[in-house]
């Protein structure tokens, strides 16, 4: 106190020495100042995670020269307001007349078989005017880029690759320049290898010529064909040297409406844009992207706040109990903004602490995250995407740590300096109980013990449903089993049949290879589904039952082990006939039919609108047990797979190893059609726990932060709870001493308390079982009861063992301890 006093004498607190002592008190309370910061610091780290993850998503600066400059160009059907058909005669028209965009060009995403030495792989290859080049401005490593002549009808195919593709098919060779590869079922030559840095447009590391759109202007198109003559097309841009986005869409609508007067049957309803060029791979109408992006920031941003109000009640009442010291300063002439100001300064401290070791912390998140999602995606990620912050990102998390300072140090100083301090200095002169907590903090002490119930109750429950997704029991061996995804081009999809009747001739041939099957989704996978409902049941309140869909060959049953239980499987007659047909599982029957016999009863999906309507009548023919279809509850329902599927999975049976047939199945796959992809070669247990990746992670990350803000629940309630008992303290000795009984005392002090408690558990609860009803369709299973009544005993403990030990030391106080206190 007279440290404090002699501070105010000299300089009257300036800020050098508001920041000094504000340093001073951050080591005097250590306890506070390491949990403090620890969690600001994981609150910010969320919440600048968040940002910058929207950031890179839905407004990224690529890496290239003039990268904020480069702009894609689409169509946009306002009729089903959606990105709409674009093709070669838009992309033409668009490069013959648009003069405020340079190196307009176009590109193809594809996929292709790369045939290196006689191993086969898979790739993604960017089909890509030689534009495209001259747009990234970044020069080869080795040999040339693609030239306009490529493009043309007849040239020989040559192929540009990227450095992690030379370095791994290739082994850095130098002279890798001039060797004939096969790509697809073309003999290419390779003209270029790119540089590490390069992977536009996309995060591609084959490009090939465009053949179907020419970069070079050779004047006005006489003749005009729709926009689907092609295939899509991706068509970007550079803007032109002080030209405007907003002035390249008005001449870009001029050509537009060219088109639409031109063909009005196919443009009439297409409006051409100019968009920033990472909105043609993430699209921000995306109605649920946003959403998704939008509702996380808002998750984080309210997770920093809860974060910062458990600090705040920290700071509060270490602010309270200095109250004293407080009014003597106030006395000495220190007005109440300075003593805002001081404790502003110890917040800031604080945060300024918390936000540098948030940052450290997003960027290895960040970093976790990204590879996490490029293992289980199995694809490379935008060329923009790293785990570097942006300066926008860490201005974003100074903002965060300038709140939370103002959240943490200024709020609890005007509260404690709201009713002047020279009154309160004669209440402690007089024997007053100092400051209470009013109706305000009380809700607030409500919220943070309703919030410390459902964070990691909800934590818990999460990673209760991602461990039984990853351990659900599918019904059979999977582990003898190898999967992969078979993936044809459009144009032979129509020969899908054919083809798989091919592969399961080649495999029968194969010694050790006892069944084959094919489907749409296998055990194990996330499988889709909808709302279904019973020919004659009513139709639940929610639009039907929740029902998985699996679309398989007649042979999947067998071939799982898993015979048909009652009725028939399916024939290939099925699919020839066209009749409506499904199979449904044990959870279907229980479920939804609740115990009847589902042979000969219909099904169908419900219509919600005029442009959902329902689905058509199907009739049950066959139950199976449960294979694995995934959801809240495992109900499931199969269909024959169509003759024509682009993709498919396959299932090898393969007792003796499943892994190692896998080069040899991608081998056999190449031999029956060279267009023929295989993907995601894996034992089919290891298909589902793969899945599980990104969720398993996301349970990691909720169950760290639910145990950090529980963390700084439990210590602000222990402190505002002690902090109440204290102030009463001279009133508990004073009503011992005089007579009253002990167990009415504490009955009188721990009500409030308690109730406080109770109200808040109370609050939580039901937000935990209404979380359980909502996502889970279900009530509260007995063990996650019991969990929520063992988690309010532990609050009740928390809020008892924070008023012990003051009400034990009041209790002891004489009368004349009191009454010499008090004097």
């Amino acid at each position: 106190m007279s440290e404090a006093a002699g501070l105010d004498a000299r300089l009257n607190m300036s800020p050098f020495l508001d920041f000094k002592l504000a340093l001073r008190m951050l080591v005097k309370y250590p306890l506070l100042t390491f949990v403090g910061s620890l969690g600001i610091a994981f609150g910010i780290a969320a919440g600048v995670g968040g940002f910058e993850l929207r950031s890179k998503f839905l407004d990224p600066t690529l890496p290239l020269d003039e990268g904020g400059r480069i702009v894609g160009l689409r169509n946009w059907d306002t009729r089903a307001d959606r990105p709409g058909p674009l093709g070669n005669a838009d992309f033409r028209a668009w490069l013959d007349q648009l003069q405020r965009i340079d190196d307009l060009g176009a590109v193809a995403l594809t996929e292709q078989n790369l045939t290196v030495n006689g191993d086969v792989e898979p790739i993604a290859v960017a089909e890509m005017t030689a534009s495209g080049f001259r747009l990234a401005r970044v020069p080869p490593l080795l040999g040339r880029t693609l030239l306009e002549g490529d493009e043309a009808t007849g040239a020989p195919p040559v192929a540009v690759i990227g450095h992690s593709l030379w370095q791994r098919r290739f082994l850095s060779d130098p002279g890798v320049v001039g060797r004939s590869v096969r790509l697809g079922v073309a003999q290419t030559t390779i003209v270029g290898v790119m540089p590490a840095s390069f992977g536009f447009p996309v995060s591609h590391q084959v490009w090939t010529p465009l053949r179907d759109g020419r970069s070079k202007r050779t004047g006005p198109t006489s003749e005009r064909t729709g926009p689907t003559d092609a295939a899509a097309l991706m068509v970007f841009g550079r803007l032109a040297p002080g030209v405007t986005r907003n002035e390249a869409q008005a001449e870009l609508t001029t050509v537009g409406r060219r088109s639409a007067a031109v063909s009005p049957d196919t443009h009439t309803f297409l409006q051409p844009e100019v968009i920033p060029y990472s909105n043609l791979i993430f699209d921000p109408q995306n109605f649920e992207v946003a959403l998704g992006l939008t509702l996380a920031n808002i998750f984080l941003i309210t997770l920093v706040m809860v974060v910062s109000a458990n600090v705040a009640l920290l700071m509060f009442a270490r602010a309270a109990s200095r109250e004293r010291e407080i009014g003597v300063r106030y006395a000495l002439g220190a007005g109440r903004s300075r003593i805002v100001t001081q404790l502003f300064a110890e917040g800031l401290v604080l945060s300024g602490l918390s936000v540098i070791i948030g940052l450290v912390i997003a960027r290895y998140a960040l970093g976790s995250l990204l590879r996490m999602v490029e293992a289980n995606s199995g694809r490379a990620l935008p060329f923009w995407m790293n785990d570097r912050l942006t300066p926008s990102t860490v201005v974003y998390g100074v903002g965060l740590a300038m709140i939370v300072a103002v959240v943490i140090g200024v709020f609890p100083a005007l509260k404690i300096t709201r009713k002047g301090l020279d009154a309160r200095l004669r209440s402690h002169s007089a024997g007053g109980g100092g400051y209470r907590f009013g109706g305000v903090w009380t809700a607030v002490i409500v919220a943070q013990v309703a919030v410390t119930v459902v964070f990691p109750a909800a934590a818990f429950f999460f990673h209760r449903w991602v461990v039984a997704g990853q351990t659900r029991d599918v019904g059979f061996a999977a582990k003898e089993y190898l999967s992969a995804r078979l993936v044809m081009d459009p144009g032979r999809s129509a020969r899908t049949s054919t083809i798989v009747e091919e592969l399961r001739r080649q495999f029968s041939a194969e010694p050790g290879l006892t069944a084959v099957t094919v489907a749409d989704r296998l055990p194990g996978m996330r499988h889709a589904g909808g709302r279904f409902e019973v020919e004659g049941d009513e139709v639940p309140p929610t639009y039907g039952y929740d029902v998985r869909v699996a679309s398989v060959d007649a042979d999947f049953f067998s071939a799982l082990r898993a015979p048909v239980l009652a009725g028939r499987g399916f024939a290939p007659s099925d699919v020839a006939s066209g009749r409506e047909v499904a199979i449904v599982n044990a959870s279907f029957v229980a479920r939804v039919l609740r115990g009847r016999n589902p042979i000969g009863h219909r099904v169908r999906l419900v219509g919600r609108d005029a442009e959902h309507p329902p689905g058509p009548w199907t009739d049950i023919i066959g139950l199976v047990r449960d294979l694995g279809m995934g959801g809240t509850d495992g109900v499931g329902l199969y269909r024959p797979l169509a003759s024509d599927a682009a993709t498919v999975h396959v299932a090898v049976h393969v007792p003796g190893g499943p892994e190692a047939f896998g080069d040899r199945l991608r081998a056999l796959a190449n031999r029956v059609d060279p267009t023929l992809r295989v993907y995601d070669l894996m034992p089919l247990d290891r298909v589902g726990a793969d899945q599980w990746l990104e969720s398993q992670y996301m349970s990691r990350l909720l169950a760290v932060l639910s145990g950090v803000a529980l963390l700084l629940s439990l210590m602000a309630i222990y402190a505002v709870m002690a902090f109440t008992v204290v102030q009463r303290t001279r009133e508990i000795g004073t009503r011992v001493a005089l007579g009253a009984n002990h167990w009415r005392v504490i009955a009188a002090i721990v009500r409030r308390p308690l109730l406080q408690i109770g109200l808040g558990i109370g609050a939580g609860g039901a937000l935990v079982g209404l979380i359980s009803v909502s996502l889970f369709e279900n009530t509260p299973t007995p063990f996650e009861a019991t969990f929520i009544a063992a988690y309010a005993l532990l609050m009740l403990a928390v809020c008892l063992s924070a008023c012990v030990v003051p009400i034990r030391r009041a209790l002891r106080l004489e009368l004349s301890q009191v009454l010499r206190a008090d004097a």
